[in-house]
């Protein structure tokens, strides 16, 4: 960038330096104007070349180039016969097409700097330059900076609240090999922002359901799915959601720790064991505190439903009953005791409340009583 700007500067003190041809001045107004903004073109390039401000580069860069379509603009003023004499384009257009190419860093600099508007601004007027005879490209030239310009006008524009002008920039740039993806997922958050009907929303969902069809591995994409189906009217098709991607072939363990909860809210406790059970076998340490409370929270619930729907109306339970809720509890406290050894302050979960029904359950009164002081904290 520093041998970039050396350049620049030494193309702009050999333009100061250099002589321009004057023409006889026919069309005296124009010209008187065209005069007055090349006065004004050099001033700037003076101040340019002089600068070791960033910002201030920047806003020199920019004023060059509006400056000088307007010098160009007046130049270029047919005479009182017609005839076209720019006086000044030949000798400006050489330090001015170097300044064009450097707008796209002005509007990155001002973006990242947190002046989205004025960015927004240099970013169109790189654009709308673009077919201007100032900036025109010989046959062996190309402007690479295109699609950085729009795709960041785009972003701004998104980011600014005016979704026509973002989807205006994105819809050039989804055949762009470099933008294709940045823009499809731009122009879904245009749509996320714009839904308003229910027709909207199910658009967003099919568009994005596609986007994702396509590209699994993408977690963008399936977190953005999450979030709209976890919404309280889809929990239906969020659930279905859960199942397919749990039969998908790529499979991600937060996906089996999602459908264990919703599994969960519906006390559909041997869905839920099964889900966590897979959590478990796939990672047995990043998950180890939440996960193995909620399979003894699963356990304790799934005891207590089979002890009420075994005991008679006297209020008495076979001995194969008694065995199976034992059975059930005992496997609530091998969970609930994991997770006290590595949770033992409970500042994750507070698992000394089931682990005393756990006990109390069991008859192990005496384990039950030496949680009793944690409970009534």
């Amino acid at each position: 960038m520093k041998n970039f700007l050396f350049v620049i500067s030494l193309t702009v003190s050999l333009f100061l330096t250099g002589s321009s041809t004057v023409y006889s001045q026919v069309n005296t107004d124009a010209k008187r104007i065209a005069k007055q903004y090349n006065k004004q073109l050099e001033t700037i390039f003076n101040d340019f070349v002089q600068t070791n401000d960033s910002l201030m580069m920047y806003n020199l860069v920019v004023e060059a180039v509006k400056v000088g379509l307007l010098c160009d603009s007046f130049d270029t003023k047919p005479d009182q016969r017609g005839t076209v004499k720019p006086q000044y384009r030949d000798k400006n257009k050489t330090v001015l097409k170097v300044m064009r190419k450097l707008m796209v860093d002005a509007g990155l600099y001002l973006y990242r700097h947190n002046q989205k508007s004025k960015a927004l601004e240099v970013f169109e007027l790189y654009l709308s330059s673009v077919d201007k005879p100032l900036f025109a490209l010989t046959p062996y030239e190309k402007d690479n900076y295109i699609p950085d310009a729009v795709y960041y006008a785009a972003l701004i524009a998104y980011q600014l609240g005016d979704m026509d002008k973002a989807n205006k920039y994105l819809d050039t740039l989804i055949d762009n090999n470099d933008y294709a993806r940045r823009a499809a997922e731009l122009k879904l958050l245009c749509m996320k922002k714009e839904m308003t009907t229910h027709e909207d929303s199910l658009k967003y969902c099919k568009v994005l359901t596609a986007m994702y069809g396509h590209d699994k591995d993408n977690d963008q994409y399936f977190a953005m799915l999450l979030e709209y189906y976890s919404h309280p009217s889809r929990n239906p098709q969020y659930v279905d959601f859960l199942k397919s991607e749990i039969k998908a072939p790529k499979q991600r363990i937060e996906t089996f720790i999602l459908y264990g909860d919703e599994c969960m809210k519906q006390r559909q406790w041997d869905d839920a064991i099964a889900s966590y059970s897979e959590v478990m076998s796939r990672d047995s340490v990043r998950f180890a505190v939440p996960v193995n409370y909620n399979l003894g929270i699963c356990y304790n619930a799934k005891a207590i439903e089979a002890k009420d729907s075994l005991t008679d109306n006297r209020g008495n339970i076979n001995r194969k009953g008694k065995e199976i809720v034992r059975e059930l509890f005992g496997k609530s406290v091998v969970y609930l005791e994991k997770v006290r050894i590595l949770d033992p302050e409970r500042k994750k979960v507070d698992w000394a409340k089931p682990l005393y029904q756990a006990y109390y359950a069991l008859s192990k009164k005496k384990k039950a009583e030496e949680l009793k002081p944690l409970i009534d904290k």
